[in-house]
């Protein structure tokens, strides 16, 4: 009985220290150990496995999210360069038009760097990119953005429009319309999707200042500017 009692206890403590399949049976006993721990072995596993099955059984299955589930399951900062490619894209720009500083130094490639998630090894002999933004990320970002929004609009104000084909640029109010034309383009090109109600709603005001109306130039910048630095469209 004795050795009964130590080997019993052995493969206890064996299993609470080691999570692994091969603990689901204790080893079998030494020759000359009774009859009667097989037999208490065989009752406590029927029961066990009853009882699990009989809960399971009853339970119903979660509903699906109302949203798409990342495979991965991890969500990565786009950094400088595919803010950049996006930005020439969804507003039409070339490489030196998205921002530049006195008109010479890319925003991009040399000012904002660092924070935007670029290095450079040759001239700041900075090996390796941040691992995760800084704190002057989203300010760099948003005058990345802002420039863009703004070369997009003086574009479109000396020549024929390209991306705010919906407005006229050149009179005084913006309609309700117009504002909602140009805010579902925006997000289209911007964030690849229709605008929701409530967005729409929200972005319309900003063609009233306290009750004065709102250039058509300035509303296409705000709204510009608001759309390309939501959230969702700085991460992918």
């Amino acid at each position: 009985m004795r050795r009964l009692t130590l080997s019993l206890l052995t493969f206890v403590a064996s299993c609470a220290m080691v999570t692994s399949t091969s603990c689901t049976e204790p080893v079998a006993p030494a020759e000359g150990e009774g009859e009667g721990e097989g037999e208490g072995e065989g009752e406590g596993e029927g029961e066990g496995e009853g009882e699990g099955e009989g809960e399971g059984e009853g339970e119903e299955p979660l509903p699906p999210p109302p949203f798409a589930i990342s495979t991965k399951g991890a969500v990565a900062w786009k950094r400088q360069r595919a803010l950049e490619s996006d930005l020439m894209t969804a507003l039409v720009l070339a490489k030196g038009e998205v921002c530049n500083e006195l008109g010479q130094f890319s925003c991009i490639d040399f000012v904002h760097q660092v924070p935007l998630g670029g290095n450079d090894p040759f001239v700041k002999s900075q090996y390796e990119p941040l691992a995760i933004p800084t704190v002057t990320t989203p300010i760099a970002v948003e005058r990345v953005v802002l420039s863009a929004c703004v070369a997009r609009v003086t574009k479109d104000i000396d020549a024929a429009p390209v991306v705010f084909t919906t407005l006229d640029l050149g009179a005084s109010a913006v309609s309700d319309e117009e504002a909602d034309a140009t805010i579902t383009a925006l997000f289209r090109r911007l964030l690849m999707r229709d605008p929701e109600a409530h967005e729409l709603a929200e972005l319309r005001g900003l063609t009233d200042d306290e009750g004065t109306a709102v250039p058509p130039r300035d509303f296409a910048i705000a709204s510009c500017f608001a759309i390309g630095t939501m959230v969702e469209g700085l991460f992918y």
